[in-house]
C-alpha cells in the first residue's frame, strides 16, 4: 500500500509540475504576444513619422528648388535690363 500511495503522491506531483509548466508557457506566449503588438504599433507609428518626415523633405526641396528657379530667372532678367540701360 506505501508504494502505491508514493506513486500516486508522485503522478499528481508531476501532474502538478506539467499543470505549472504548461501555465508558465501560456503566459509566456501571451507576455510575447502583447509586447509583439505593442512593437508592431510603435514600428507603425515610426512609419508614419517616417513618411511625414520625407514629404516635408519634399515640399521644402520644392520650394527651394522654385525659389532657385525664380532667383535665376530675375538674376537673367535684371541682367538684361542693365544691358539695355
Amino acid at each position: 500500500m506505501k508504494e502505491k500511495s508514493k506513486k500516486k503522491l508522485s503522478l499528481k506531483a508531476a501532474e502538478s509540475d506539467v499543470m505549472e509548466l504548461k501555465q508558465k508557457h501560456e503566459n509566456d506566449v501571451q507576455c510575447r504576444a502583447t509586447k509583439l503588438e505593442v512593437s508592431t504599433a510603435l514600428l507603425q507609428r515610426h512609419q508614419l513619422e517616417t513618411e511625414s518626415i520625407m514629404d516635408k523633405v519634399k515640399v521644402i526641396t520644392e520650394a527651394g528648388q522654385n525659389y532657385e528657379s525664380r532667383h535665376m530667372d530675375f538674376v537673367s532678367r535684371l541682367d538684361y535690363f542693365e544691358n539695355e540701360m
